[in-house]
């Protein structure tokens, strides 16, 4: 699908770090960046900074865009 471009190789999903992998964990289930500081105890600039890393390594344009290239490559459809 032309995802990934951010360089990642192998599965995109795999070169998330777990804290990435936990915010991109709230946004598939529709938090704001406000709802996922307050649940991780972290600051919202701290959630929107591990947000820019999730799109660059998905090398995707958007916060739905990334739910879904990850949706995509949790059901096997995707490298």
């Amino acid at each position: 699908m032309g995802y990934g471009s951010g360089g990642c190789g192998g599965k995109l999903l795999d070169c998330l770090s777990p804290r990435e992998k936990e915010v991109l964990k709230w946004l598939k289930m529709g938090k704001t960046s406000w709802d996922i500081a307050q649940i991780l105890r972290i600051s919202e600039r701290t959630v929107n900074y591990h947000v820019g890393n999730i799109m660059k390594k998905l090398g995707v344009v958007s916060r739905m865009q990334a739910v879904s290239v990850a949706a995509e490559c949790a059901a096997g459809g995707g490298e």
